[in-house]
């Protein structure tokens, strides 16, 4: 589905929405003030992300944001070409490597990462805080 921007003519703020392209027109209310926004005609921004498996990482990527994070935890930075990667810059190259299905190996976080207890909130449904407690705390249901 394409990304378009739409903008309020009342305050300026601009908002990028997700739809498809057959709603592509349909009214946008603004954030902060609720006026309808008008779509900005710069063109729109489709972005696709197909899961693979990424050999560098040893770990099925199901997102953009998925990669991001993993890359994090194991201290990594990415270099190369943002485009196509690294490898597969020149096309011309009989050694491309091509990205991989997923392979259900997913990238598990080391136990010094994962915090042992945290705190929690319990808020009744409209959002008043009911009790704070610690996750070890908590009844298991």
């Amino acid at each position: 589905m394409p990304l378009y921007t739409f903008q309020c003519a009342t305050c300026s703020v601009k908002k990028d929405v997700l739809r498809k392209i057959k709603e592509r027109n349909a009214n946008v209310y603004c954030p902060r003030c609720g006026n309808t926004m008008t779509r900005c005609v710069e063109g729109f921004r489709a972005k696709t992300f197909e899961p693979y498996y990424d050999e560098g990482l040893n770990s099925d990527v199901y997102t953009e944001q998925d990669r991001q994070d993993i890359m994090k935890s194991l201290d990594l930075v990415e270099i190369g070409d943002k485009v196509g990667g690294a490898r597969n810059f020149d096309e011309k190259n009989p050694c491309i490597i091509k990205k991989e299905r997923p392979k259900g190996i997913r990238y598990k976080e080391k136990k010094e990462d994962v915090p042992k207890d945290f705190p929690v909130e319990t808020t009744d449904a409209a959002g008043n805080v009911l009790s704070h407690d610690m996750f070890s705390k908590l009844e298991s249901v």
